[in-house]
Parts: structure tokens; C-alpha cells; sequence
């Protein structure tokens, strides 16, 4: 069976007398120098995604903040991070929409720049234990919540690059909900510019996400511990129509998703039930369709949803 209850032998193995400590390898700074990477590193990755519903394979080929995935569906995404904007653009068959200034979340970037108000809900741990993943030595870099109300996650860290080959994804009982394991990865030589210029290729649609959103209030009258509104957005199709707006929760490594108006997300289901880390709760809240979308546990959603008020001219 998928899930396991492994927290405790994961941690036992983890802090046992063998394991070696560095001063200069302490949490923060392995937890910088896999920052760091994101923008100086260029490498191919065949990765496979284990999850209750099921396996998914997926291609990566990233080049210094340029990621572009391609999953064994056909389904193309690619992402590109700069200092002054940033790109997503999925590619089905002939239609490909791209989304302009999009707020992008990535935890890790999240915790490293804001480890203060992270470290109030996880605890960071390191083990350099030297595991083989897709041929190459690793070391563990653990992000633990304090409480049993999210995930928490253990990254295999190349030991050369500092690039996350592995990750282990587990849930508020501490059982093994989702792994990503790369199979196959190889160093390239960076071609970055010429990315980029690919990726400003004419779309089929395009969406713009404008930061704050005009003659509105969002609060929440109860948040969970250590939450707080990190963006709000307005996203418009070409034609400068409002699709849909989105607000951003997070704890400072934990991100919560909130999207006023269709946004047409799905979730895969497992027997009926929503077993992977990634979860969506949808209701209708003072006549707008309201999704909240996270790796959290649903019960977190729920609650979130339970207190939301939008103060504003459509009240």
C-alpha cells in the first residue's frame, strides 16, 4: 500500500549516530545554496510523481529559471522567473495560453527569504547521509511542520549542484502521501537567452495578472496559525475582460490559492476521495464562485472557506 507510516523510522534513521554534521552545512545554508541554484543551474530531468491516484512521468528541462515540463500526456508548461517579470505558458496540441505577470509561489524560495515567519510553523533539518538518487550522491534537507494541521516534506539534495533530485511528501499523520523521484538527470549547457525568446512565441490566448485588486476588501475572520495574505490579483483575458481574481494565503512556506470566479481546476479523485497532497474545496461565497486550491489537508480548506468575507461593490 501507497501510504505508510514511516515519520518515525524516516526521523530514527535520519538523526542516528552515523550521520555526520557540518557547521558550514547547517539547514539554512544547504537551504541557500538549493536557492541559489535556481538561478545559475541548467539541467535535464526525467522525473515520475507516485501519488494515491496514481503515477504520472514527466520530462524537465530547466536553464536558469526557465522551466519547461512535459508530462506524458502531451501537456506542455513552461515557466520563466526574471527580476522583472514572470511567464507561464501551457501548450495542448495547436493552443497554447499564456499568462503574463503571473505571482508564482515556490515554497523553498518562500522559507529561504523569509525564514523568521516560516520558522514559527517548521523546523528545518539536515542529514548528510550521501543516498543515491538517479546515480548521484545526495544529502536531506527536512522541512517539518510543528503542527498537525499541514505536510510536511524531505528533499534529496545533489550534493554537487544542490539541485532536489527527490522529494517525500508527508501528510498531517505523518504518512507518505506523495514522492517525487527523479530517474534520470544530466548537466547541460545553459541556453537561456535563446529560451526566453522562444517562449515569447505568439499565443493562441493570453491572460494578464495585474497585482491588486481595485475596490476590494478580502478578510478572514479567523486565520490559521502563522496565515497571512501574501498577493491579490486580477487576471484578464486580451480583450482586458475580468476572468477571474486570486489571493494568495501563506504561512511562509505553505500556500493556499484562492480564486474568486470560474477558474475551471481540477482534482484527481481516488475512490471517490481527494487522497493526494494537492487539494481543492469549492463553494459559493455571497453569490461568487470561490475555489481554494493548496497541498494542505482539506479540513484546512474548509476552514479558510468558512471564514472569508469579500467586502466590495458586489456585495
Amino acid at each position: 500500500m501507497f501510504q505508510q507510516k514511516f515519520f518515525r523510522a524516516l526521523f530514527l534513521l535520519a538523526f542516528s549516530p552515523c550521520v555526520t554534521f557540518a557547521l558550514e552545512n547547517n539547514p539554512q545554508n544547504l537551504l541557500a545554496d538549493v536557492i541559489s541554484g535556481f538561478s545559475t543551474e541548467s539541467y535535464n530531468a526525467s522525473v515520475v510523481y507516485i501519488r494515491p491516484s496514481g503515477m504520472e512521468s514527466v520530462d524537465i528541462e530547466y536553464d536558469r529559471g526557465l522551466k519547461k515540463v512535459t508530462f506524458n500526456t502531451g501537456l506542455e508548461k513552461q515557466t520563466v522567473q526574471t527580476t522583472l517579470a514572470n511567464q507561464e505558458t501551457v501548450k495542448v496540441g495547436n493552443n497554447t495560453i499564456s499568462h503574463r505577470n503571473k505571482y508564482m509561489f515556490n515554497s523553498l524560495a518562500s522559507l529561504h527569504s523569509n525564514l523568521d515567519v516560516g520558522l514559527k510553523s517548521y523546523d528545518l533539518f539536515i542529514s548528510e547521509y550521501y543516498d543515491q538518487v538517479a546515480g548521484r550522491s545526495t544529502s536531506r534537507l527536512s522541512v517539518i511542520a510543528k503542527t498537525n494541521d499541514r505536510y510536511s516534506y524531505v528533499h534529496w539534495v545533489d550534493a554537487d549542484t544542490k539541485i532536489i533530485l527527490r522529494t517525500d511528501t508527508l501528510n498531517e499523520n505523518g504518512e507518505l502521501i506523495e514522492r517525487m523521484m527523479s530517474t534520470a538527470f544530466t548537466l547541460k549547457e545553459s541556453k537561456a537567452v535563446t529560451s526566453k525568446l522562444e517562449l515569447e512565441a505568439n499565443s493562441s490566448a493570453s491572460y494578464s495578472h495585474v497585482q491588486g485588486l481595485k475596490g476590494q476588501q478580502t478578510s478572514i475572520k479567523v486565520m490559521p496559525l502563522g496565515f497571512y495574505i501574501l498577493s491579490e490579483q486580477s487576471i484578464y483575458s486580451v480583450d482586458k475582460t475580468l476572468l477571474y481574481e486570486r489571493i494568495i494565503l501563506t504561512d511562509g512556506f505553505a500556500s493556499i490559492d484562492i480564486y474568486r470566479g470560474e477558474s475551471n481546476h481540477k482534482v484527481k479523485m481516488t475512490r471517490g476521495q481527494q487522497l493526494d497532497a494537492f487539494h481543492i474545496y469549492k463553494k459559493n461565497i455571497q453569490g461568487s464562485k470561490v475555489s481554494f486550491e493548496g497541498r494542505l489537508p482539506l479540513v484546512m480548506l474548509e476552514k479558510i472557506a468558512a471564514n472569508l468575507i469579500f467586502e466590495d461593490q458586489h456585495d
